[in-house]
């Protein structure tokens, strides 16, 4: 129930004993004129029942049956007499005396490498945007936030994201069997079987000898149509958790191979890795079409399939060629030619819906690649893009309300991302995210171009030009970008030599802890405008800090509290009734 003012609660409580008045009277009524009156429900579809009552009449929303107070607004619903307590007026407490409904609709939406602090730095991003206040400093002892001249000001507040406004929040441990530090593989099945196996292993014990049963192949089993959509190859590790059972996640033919005769309808992304096959695809996609797919590979194919065309297997090409062999281009690098995760979502609604309901997993798979890259800038567009698509299920949920689920989690935290940097102290300028134009997927392919090419770049200052339209730093030190400290430059400078014949001296282990195999001279760039936001990174790799899960619809009480994420796989199958 959200917090209510003294004079809405006073109103609640007169309602409730106004309430208890009539009902004692009514009572002595029928016990004296010998009326009767049917409240009796109809039996519930999970085979419970509610005792159903007369609507009454309310002067703020009219007749307040369960369906009208969703779109009361919460002031009314406290003022209404048949609405008791409400949460922000979608979960009416009021009997009406209609059937309690399971998940027919299921949204199971995953954020591959997202934690609280992804969320949180997508969140502070659009806040930065909407009210811009440059640095804040907290220069003295009170903690006032001041600006460069000292003086004091209120921070600006959050713009919360889609998923933040769901009903309940809970928080998930993401451990696998064999480490507290998960993989992919291990966190997939996990969500998908609710069972724990070794990192690198999927949908199958940890001793290799035992199947566990996905979410999504019992959901196909009970009549619903189901949907695996990825922002990354369909036969990586957490799309392939929820349709192939494999002793290792790198076997990616073998895994792309098990879409056949899953029956699943809708597989959605940038399809497999037809580079892993010996044969290039041809057997996988002679198999898929034999198996009644039909296959899609650019927008008009995808946009003339329709409820009637069966299964559909949809993958991202552009005049014939693979855009990415291995996953969709970042948000912030996409073009027109390129189907987004998105719009693979919207599609999979209009194929998937019918009498029966759907379960559909959606991953945004490249907010974790971001993370491993340690790129602020593609880290938070791509969870505001994976945010869309949890409000696309929020229009659906609308027009939906006792039957759509949505959930929304991570499968673990990647980076190590922090909202705050040492040389940052308290203060945040996360403005400076958008000076950033490209991924550092782009601009790697950019400057090894460069570096191939028959003039390459001999020094750092033959590449000023570049590094300022990219990431919007002064290395002219002109004043027309973001000013560089003299130990930035230096870095620079030794991020540039190691780029070009590994200069500054660095063991192997040396060069992995400075750039965790990446380009150097962009994972430079990227930690040093990062930084200057106000963002850190502790890792290169997954870290073990719980993930959030954000839950709206049947069963969404089950999910709040502190829980392991085999929990919210056992969660979703009870709202569903499986």
């Amino acid at each position: 129930m959200p917090h209510l003012s003294k004079g809405q609660t006073m109103r609640v409580l007169f309602k409730k004993s106004k309430k208890l008045v009539i009902g004692i009277l009514c009572v002595f009524a029928l016990s004296f004129a010998g009326c009767s009156e049917d409240n009796s429900a109809d039996e519930d579809v999970t085979g419970d029942t509610e005792v159903g009552t007369d609507s009454l009449d309310c002067p703020e929303c009219g007749t307040c049956t369960d369906e009208e107070c969703e779109t009361c607004t919460d002031e009314e619903c406290a003022t209404c007499d048949t609405c008791e307590t409400c949460d922000m007026c979608s979960d009416c407490t009021v009997d009406t005396g209609e059937e309690v409904k399971k998940a027919k609709y299921v949204f199971y939406l995953i954020g591959d490498g997202m934690s609280l602090t992804q969320v949180g730095a997508a969140e502070q991003y659009n806040a930065s945007l909407a009210d811009s206040l440059g640095w804040i400093n907290f220069q003295d002892s009170s903690n006032q936030a001041r600006d460069d001249d000292g003086n004091p000001f209120a921070v600006h507040d959050a713009v919360y994201l889609n998923m933040s406004t769901l009903n309940v929040t809970g928080l998930a441990t993401t451990y696998a069997y064999n480490s507290y530090i998960t993989d992919s593989a291990a966190a997939a099945t996990a969500l998908a079987s609710g069972m724990k196996t070794d990192c690198g292993v999927l949908g199958r014990s940890p001793d290799l000898m035992t199947d566990y049963p996905t979410i999504a192949e019992e959901a196909k089993e009970a009549g619903m149509k189901v949907g695996i959509i990825s922002s990354v190859s369909i036969d990586h590790a957490t799309p392939a958790g929820f349709y192939a059972h494999n002793d290792s996640r790198n076997n990616y033919a073998d895994i792309s191979m098990a879409a056949v005769g899953s029956n699943i309808d809708y597989f959605a992304g940038n399809g497999p890795r037809f580079d892993k096959h010996a044969d290039g695809g041809a057997a996988l996609i002679s198999a898929l079409t034999t198996d009644g797919y039909t296959i899609t590979t650019n927008r008009s194919e995808l946009d003339s399939a329709t409820s009637s065309t069966g299964k559909v297997y949809a993958y991202n090409y552009s005049n014939g060629v693979n855009i990415k062999k291995d996953s969709l281009p970042y948000v912030m690098d996409q073009t027109a030619d390129d189907i987004s995760l998105k719009e693979f979502t919207e599609k999979g609604i209009e194929l998937l819906d019918g009498d029966k309901g759907f379960f559909m997993m959606v991953e945004a798979g490249k907010i974790d690649w971001a993370g491993h890259a340690n790129d602020a800038a593609a880290n938070i567009k791509n969870t505001l893009h994976f945010d869309e698509i949890v409000g696309v299920a929020l229009e659906f949920y609308k027009k939906h309300p006792h039957e759509t689920l949505i959930v929304v989690t991570g499968d673990h935290e990647t980076g190590g991302m922090s909202l705050g940097f040492a040389s940052t102290g308290y203060g945040s300028w996360y403005e400076l995210i958008d000076k950033q134009t490209v991924s550092y997927e782009v601009y790697t392919s950019e400057l090894m171009a460069m570096m191939s090419s028959d003039t390459p770049p001999e020094s750092l200052s033959d590449l000023n030009d570049s590094i300022e339209e990219t990431f919007g730093l002064d290395m002219d030190d002109n004043g027309t970008g973001v000013a560089l400290t003299d130990l930035e430059r230096s870095r620079l400078e030794a991020a540039f030599a190691d780029t070009v014949s590994s200069g500054s001296g660095l063991s192997a282990d040396e060069q992995y802890l400075a750039y965790g195999g990446y380009y150097p001279l962009v994972i430079a760039l990227t930690h040093i405008l990062n930084n200057k936001a106000g963002i850190g990174w502790t890792s290169y790799s997954h870290t073990g800090v719980n993930v959030p899960v954000y839950v709206t619809g049947p069963g969404e009480e089950k999910f709040i509290g502190n829980y392991d994420n085999t929990d919210i796989q056992k969660f979703t199958k009870e709202a569903m009734g499986l």
